[in-house]
Formats: structure tokens, C-alpha cells, sequence
């Protein structure tokens, strides 16, 4: 008997993605780099994790403390500017 799932590419799943980041996977997926990210968990800044033996963050977590970080003006702290870009458009 033929199985058709052996000539599916080892990427190619219709299983769903694990909502679970690693602490590079969520610094990615919020711009970060990883040791900010890192130390923002060690001061009580960052977003909540879960440690599973690893330390994840959840997708959910990270975009409800993303939006709790949105200001609609600057507070007066000097940040770098110019040296980040998305997708190609301007200094974030």
C-alpha cells in the first residue's frame, strides 16, 4: 500500500505551528535581540514566560505586552534611531 506521506517535504505539515517561542524565536518576532529580551525577563520589564524546562514566551503574551509598550509620545529617554529598519522603510 502506498503512503503519500512520505513524498511531503519535512516542512510541509498541516499540523498547526506550537504557539510556544523560544526566548531567539520571540527576540525575533518582536525585534529584539535575544540577551535584551533576556534581560528584560531577569528585571521583571519583559513579556511573561513560562518555563517548560526551557523558557518559552507564548505568541499571545508577547502581543498583549507589545501593545502594552506602545506610547504615543516619546517620554524624553534617548534611544538609538536609524539603525533598525522594517521592511525595508525608514529608521524604526
Amino acid at each position: 500500500m502506498y503512503d503519500d506521506r512520505d513524498d511531503r517535504d519535512e516542512w510541509d505539515t498541516d499540523e498547526p505551528q506550537s504557539p510556544f517561542l523560544t526566548t531567539k524565536e520571540a527576540a525575533d518576532y518582536l525585534r529584539l535581540k535575544p540577551n535584551t529580551l533576556e534581560q528584560k525577563r531577569m528585571t521583571g520589564d519583559g513579556p511573561p514566560y513560562r518555563d517548560h524546562g526551557v523558557i518559552v514566551y507564548h505568541r499571545d503574551d508577547l502581543d498583549s505586552w507589545s501593545e502594552a509598550q506602545r506610547r504615543l509620545k516619546t517620554d524624553g529617554r534617548k534611544r538609538k534611531t536609524g539603525s533598525h529598519k522594517l521592511d525595508g522603510e525608514g529608521a524604526v
